[in-house]
């Protein structure tokens, strides 16, 4: 009896206690946002979804919907946070057969990509256009970027004691949560991000 009850709770309702108990202090604050805007697009898409009426052409549904106004990218990560929780579900004992089976992954056509780089003669007319007074500036943070290629999170995390002036080497072991309203300090994407990075300081 108890097992009919849980199969009748609401999906949404489960994965947001699945977010609670499995994701809360387990990852990042930016990823822990976006299981949570997972939630909420559920219960725009599914919000009368039950346990019990989860099966493959209700699951294959839900992703045709969210694809209509997403890329396929996008799409496919949706899919990978619900699946994650689906498939406790399923070795839970809660569903009998695993509705996420062979889901059909579609996405609306992606827009034009916009140029995120600078080719060389891009990259030295920006430099020359810099102004490197020995005061700390914008453009110095700009001037890092270009030559080591960091994450944004990375550069805005930077600190005196990452520079180490001997060895012409910067020391990349941290972030900065500019997302939160507050900030702070925060892990790298992963422990692979934790590296050293020469730099030639040449202008």
């Amino acid at each position: 009896m108890a097992r009919k009850k849980k199969n009748e709770q609401l999906f949404a309702d489960y994965f947001e206690e699945w977010i609670d108990t499995y994701k809360v202090g387990a990852v990042r604050d930016v990823t822990l946002k976006k299981y949570r805007m997972t939630n909420r697009t559920l219960r725009q898409l599914a919000p009368t979804l039950k346990i019990s009426q989860l099966d493959r052409r209700t699951y294959q549904r839900i992703i045709n919907d969210y694809a209509l106004t997403h890329e396929k990218q996008t799409t496919m990560d949706f899919h990978h946070q619900v699946k994650g929780c689906i498939m406790d579900l399923f070795h839970e004992g809660q569903i009998e057969r695993d509705p996420t089976y062979k889901a059909v992954i579609k996405g609306k056509t992606p827009a034009p990509k916009k140029k995120k780089w600078l080719n060389v003669d891009e990259a030295k007319r920006l430099v020359n256009s810099l102004n490197f007074s020995q005061e700390i500036n914008m453009d110095w943070f700009v001037v890092i970027a270009l030559k080591t290629g960091l994450r944004f999170s990375e550069l805005l995390a930077l600190t005196p004691d990452d520079f180490d002036f001997r060895s012409n080497t910067l020391n990349v072991n941290k972030t900065w949560s500019y997302k939160t309203s507050n900030g702070c300090f925060d892990l790298t994407k992963n422990k692979s991000s934790i590296r050293k990075i020469a730099i030639d300081w040449q202008i």
